[in-house]
């Protein structure tokens, strides 16, 4: 089997939202989905309060 390299990916939301959580200490749910994608990735996060734009920057 060749390996082939990756230029591009795209992260899940279900994990998004679950990191989000977590790292940020929110309690309830949390609803992550993709928003848009390019250069960099941004993902409409939604909790019981608020509704924020996470961003995933590309390395290099």
């Amino acid at each position: 089997m060749n390996i082939f390299p990756v230029i591009d990916s795209t992260l899940s939301a279900s994990h998004i939202a679950q990191f989000i959580k977590d790292k940020y200490e929110i309690s309830g749910d949390v609803d992550a989905r993709l928003f848009r994608t390019g250069i960099n990735h941004s993902y409409i996060i939604t909790c019981q309060s608020a509704k924020y734009v996470f961003r995933v920057y590309s390395y290099n």
